[in-house]
């Protein structure tokens, strides 16, 4: 799934990893907020990760159906969640393999990408594993700005920082 908004190449963007909890909805809203302030373009994009169930092709192959119709719907009613805030363009993109490698090949493919933003709460899965991840690989192969959005936000604490 890609949908993409007609906008000028040269205009940089906010790429933000979303999957279907409330902290990616915060980040969205963060992200909406910022690109509306500074005509800048969203892409919200959802990684499917390779499910454990490799050694039995049919069911990998049924689980990922599943996961990319779930990522498809999921992004389908965030960007009608960001429509209804108000007018930017928006992208969405869903790609296939583990987070952090797949947020690096996106920002690598896409020149246009000048910040990361992620949504994060305490519990979080794999929360350990993926900030350091992105940090050590944002830092070390791709000068770019990583914003990491709390889930305590409010909406008052978004529009005063954007």
């Amino acid at each position: 799934m890609q949908q993409n908004n007609l906008h000028n190449k040269n205009q940089s963007k906010y790429l933000v990893c979303v999957n279907n909890n409330e902290h990616s909805r915060i980040a969205a809203r963060f992200a909406y907020n910022k690109a509306a302030h500074s005509n800048k373009l969203v892409e919200l994009l959802s990684v499917i990760e390779p499910a454990d169930f490799s050694s039995i092709l049919s069911v990998a192959d049924k689980i990922y159906k599943e996961q990319r119709q779930d990522a498809e719907k999921m992004l389908q009613e965030f960007s009608e969640e960001v429509e209804n805030w108000g007018d930017i363009n928006l992208s969405l993109q869903i790609r296939n393999g583990r987070v952090s490698e797949e947020i690096m090949a996106a920002i690598e493919e896409d020149a246009s990408i000048n910040m990361v933003i992620l949504g994060t709460s305490p519990n979080s899965p794999g929360r350990e594993r993926l900030l350091p991840q992105l940090v050590s690989q944002l830092s070390s192969r791709i000068m770019i700005k990583m914003l990491i959005v709390q889930n305590k936000i409010t909406e008052n604490q978004i529009r005063e920082l954007t």
